[in-house]
């Protein structure tokens, strides 16, 4: 797994652009095992929530992970394969 996301949504919670973190990475930890993006379940995942590449970097979903991950670095490389 590449990103240790566990789902729990308190980033979700905590972004002002309600930026869907939790669904961004379970795509990213797809690609890193099959190597394919899914341009399809993003769009879906993204209707209702911000794009990745709208991160203001402001770190409020880093502050409350319980997992410490670096979200905006994940982001990062989310929008350099989906956004790209």
């Amino acid at each position: 797994m590449k990103v240790p996301c566990t789902a729990c949504k308190y980033c979700l919670e905590e972004c002002p652009k309600n930026i869907n973190i939790p669904d961004y990475f379970g795509l990213l930890n797809l690609y890193a095992v099959t190597g394919k993006t899914t341009g399809m379940y993003y769009e879906r995942f993204s209707m209702n929530h911000g794009k990745a590449f709208e991160c203001l970097k402001c770190g409020k979903c880093e502050n409350i992970c319980p997992q410490h991950i670096s979200i905006r670095k994940f982001l990062d490389e989310f929008v350099d394969l989906y956004e790209k």
